[in-house]
């Protein structure tokens, strides 16, 4: 009995040393592959001339166009969503009273008194 605890917590520890090693190796991995990638990444940026988004100049005129249309653009959905949403927002919506809320109080109160009745409640 004692030889098979002791070969089964051998066991398990090998098994939890396997799964550290391998997800160490893994981790070391990605680490490496995301390095590589950012360093070839740089390496093509520079070769592209590409700083910043921008030339070594600053921004271009049809650059600050495009963005002025895009920006005018997003404004523009923005404000026809806005619309959307009021349109929905106009359709009648259930309104809660005093009924609906009159009702659950007696619902709750019920279900208390049955308990009372059958021993499960105190008080």
């Amino acid at each position: 009995m004692r030889d098979d605890l002791l070969q089964a917590s051998a066991i398990a520890a090998v098994g939890v040393v396997v799964v550290m090693v391998v997800l160490t190796i893994l981790m070391l991995a990605i680490m490496m592959m995301t390095r590589l990638t950012s360093v070839r990444n740089q390496k093509e940026r520079r070769d592209m001339g590409i700083h910043g988004g921008f030339g070594e100049d600053g921004p271009r005129e049809e650059d600050v166009a495009a963005i002025a249309v895009a920006v005018a653009l997003a404004m523009e959905q923005q404000k026809a969503g806005r619309i959307c949403q009021d349109d929905k927002a106009s359709v009648s919506q259930p309104k809660t009273g005093r009924w609906p809320a009159a009702g659950k109080e007696r619902l709750m109160s019920s279900r208390q008194e049955a308990g009372r009745r059958w021993g499960r409640r105190q008080g």
